[in-house]
């Protein structure tokens, strides 16, 4: 797959993020479409990525919250 010079940004595929290399043959007929489903899959592993990663504290952090009431119901419950 030869892609297009912008395409390959620090040297790296845009569909594996593997490493390229300079040629001077002329862009691949289809790098502009595949170009765009690579940048189109990207954005959405990234808005994924950070979905998780915000429900994931969110939960931590209710989980948290959880345990902490019932420590302190138990405690009373033991007359402490």
């Amino acid at each position: 797959m030869n892609w297009w010079p912008y395409q390959a940004k620090g040297g790296c595929c845009p569909r594996c993020g593997g490493g390229t290399r300079f040629r001077q043959e002329p862009a691949s007929d289809d790098a502009e479409p595949l170009f765009v489903i690579a940048s189109v899959e990207a954005a959405q592993r990234r808005r994924c990525d950070a979905f998780e990663a915000y429900y994931a504290e969110r939960e931590q952090h209710r989980a948290g919250n959880a345990i902490a009431p019932d420590v302190s119901v138990s405690a009373r419950a033991r007359g402490s």
